[in-house]
């Protein structure tokens, strides 16, 4: 299972682009790998430290260094291969938790839906934080789950250092450790607390290094995406209708899709039926935790888990984005896999083997066995060539193919000391055009840009449109400054269409009047 899920990633390994957020994390790690900013007092930053500094260290095992030139290829492809050794990771650390609770049949089928996931097979290999995220909450839910005070505190510090999402992560780790491990006593409470703290210290140090004169990387992050507040009443259908939307994605498959609602159902069936179990079917442990066995806590966690985290995000404004929802995944895995194994636990308890039931009843119940793992088939092998497809709106990054050609051409040795201006694509050149000696300048407004042109007439000066951006103002605010557009280069996507265009910026040339005399 993890040879097939390694193969469908190994697929989006070599994909060309990169995210906005994935270049600029890794123009950060440059400047840390590369020694120029160490501690990244110079810019503004508003993600903290881990994946930054994880960057930085996988950058230079593959070879860069201060005196180095920088192979932007290799170091993405090497990132992108940690991020998808991590993500096989998080499908055993998924199937060792379900094991746990609800057995080994569970514990495969939560896996494979896991793996088959178009959202998680997508968002695996990337420089993003989220498949770390998910990382150490595995980890941390796993360690809660079979008592390792430590661990889990330590991976919950790490999923804090790592992306601010873990806020919402971090009390249901710590609501597993109270439902769901084996003994809970002061001195794992202790551990849990101190492995987190220790994490928490080194955090809250180095974003104290640039408290003085710039703000934390909380106060960053608030400032660039504009705050978190309730939703507004008009805005919670459009906003349920774009989490519905995104939810779909999670396997792809419709049949897997409408199958999570059933689930959802049968889960709290069985905890509603828990009241009535015999004391055989509990666990020998006081209090009420010895009166639910551990599969129910579990469905009681699931449910809590599902419900909190998506009420979260959809009560706030908090954006939808694909990526979000990828600490749902294997949850949401989970869930259906519980489902799915209750219902043919129903299914056998009044099949066949009851004497109650006539042949017709029994034939039926079998009709329904069968057609329950025929659509359950059929819905895995969606998922699957789901998540290869081509056009899959999830973690989409191809807009942004050919930066790194465009970024090849401007270090030729003749357009050296040139300048370019960039209004969409900065982030990238801040990894591609890290060690060059090219200025880049960013331009606010048309006017801005036509001001800055005629500043620089002496310099080469280059300036690049994405496609499908409204490129005509400023176009028009250059020729009316008095420049021309000289096409130098053309990048395209795979499929033949344009995706970037490189222009020189000319000044025009005087108008010839001829001699009549």
């Amino acid at each position: 299972m993890l040879a097939f899920a390694a193969g469908m990633r190994y697929l989006f390994l070599s994909q060309p682009g990169l995210h906005p957020d994935e270049a600029l994390y890794a123009g950060w790690a440059l400047q840390i790998a590369g020694g120029s900013d160490p501690t990244l007092l110079g810019v503004y930053v508003d993600k903290p430290p881990f994946l930054l500094y994880l960057l930085a260290g996988l950058f230079r095992l593959a070879g860069y260094g201060p005196e180095s030139r920088l192979d932007a290829k290799l170091l993405v492809l090497v990132a992108r291969t940690a991020a998808l050794a991590i993500s096989l990771a998080s499908i055993g650390l998924l199937y060792g938790i379900s094991r746990r609770s609800y057995g080994q049949g569970v514990a495969i089928l939560a896996a494979v839906l896991f793996a088959l996931s178009p959202l998680a097979v997508r968002l695996s290999g990337t420089l993003l934080t989220d498949p770390w995220l998910v990382l150490f909450f595995l980890v941390g839910l796993w360690a809660a789950t079979e008592g390792h005070g430590w661990i889990a505190g330590i991976a919950c510090g790490l999923a804090y250092a790592t992306k601010q999402h873990a806020v919402m992560l971090i009390p249901l780790v710590l609501l597993a450790c109270l439902w769901l491990a084996p003994q809970l006593t002061r001195r794992s409470a202790w551990r849990i607390t101190n492995g987190f703290l220790l994490i928490f210290a080194v955090v809250t140090w180095w974003d104290s290094l640039r408290w003085q004169w710039m703000p934390s990387f909380w106060d960053r992050s608030l400032t660039t995406y504009g705050g978190v507040e309730l939703a507004s009443a008009p805005g919670l259908a459009n906003s349920l209708g774009k989490w519905l939307e995104l939810l779909g994605n999670v396997f792809g498959s419709p049949i897997l899709g409408f199958a999570i609602i059933p689930a959802f159902m049968l889960v709290g069936w069985s905890i509603f039926r828990s009241r009535n179990r015999s004391g055989v079917e509990r666990d020998c442990q006081p209090g009420w935790r010895g009166r639910l066995s551990l599969a129910v806590r579990t469905d009681l966690w699931v449910a809590g888990f599902l419900a909190a985290y998506l009420a979260a995000h959809l009560v706030t404004s908090l954006a939808p984005w694909d990526r979000y929802l990828l600490p749902v995944v294997p949850i949401l895995s989970l869930l259906l896999a519980r489902g799915v194994f209750l219902l043919l636990a129903a299914l056998q308890k009044s099949g066949p083997g009851q004497r109650s039931f006539s042949s017709m009843a029994a034939l039926g119940h079998r009709s329904v066995f069968v057609l329950l793992l025929l659509l359950l088939s059929i819905g895995l092998l969606q998922s699957g060539w789901i998540s290869m497809a081509a056009d899959l709106p999830v973690g989409d990054n191809t807009a942004y193919d050919g930066v790194d050609e465009i970024a090849g051409f401007l270090r030729q040795d003749s357009t050296s000391n040139a300048v370019l201006y960039h209004h969409w694509l900065g982030w990238h050149y801040s990894f591609y055009l890290h060690d060059s000696d090219i200025e880049q300048r960013w331009w606010q407004s048309t006017e801005d840009l036509a001001q800055k042109t005629q500043g620089s007439l002496l310099r080469s000066q280059f300036i690049a449109f994405p496609a499908g951006r409204d490129t005509i103002p400023a176009r028009e605010a250059l020729e009316s400054a008095g420049f021309t557009l000289s096409p130098q280069l053309v990048v395209r996507h795979g499929d033949g269409t344009s995706s970037i265009t490189l222009f020189r910026i000319d000044p025009q040339l005087a108008e010839v009047i001829p001699d009549d005399h």
